[in-house]
């Protein structure tokens, strides 16, 4: 968020992040088992981040991808 890396570095610096860190693994388990139980409706993911180029939408990318 500080510009010392790029939105590249940053998505892939975070995707690693998430597939090696058991906590984050197991906070995406739980939202892929929110989205199957809401059965094809929307689910909205919220933080306070006030830029477009956040977290949010990696781990939406993520979801969607099936990871």
């Amino acid at each position: 968020k500080d510009g010392s890396i790029d939105w590249a570095e940053f998505r892939k610096r975070y995707l690693a992040e998430c597939e090696s860190d058991a906590g984050k693994s197991e906070a995406l388990k739980v939202l892929k088992k929110i989205i199957k139980l809401e059965e094809g409706r929307a689910v909205t993911l919220l933080c306070s981040c006030k830029d477009e180029r956040c977290h949010r939408f990696i781990i939406h990318e993520m979801l969607n991808e099936g990871r």
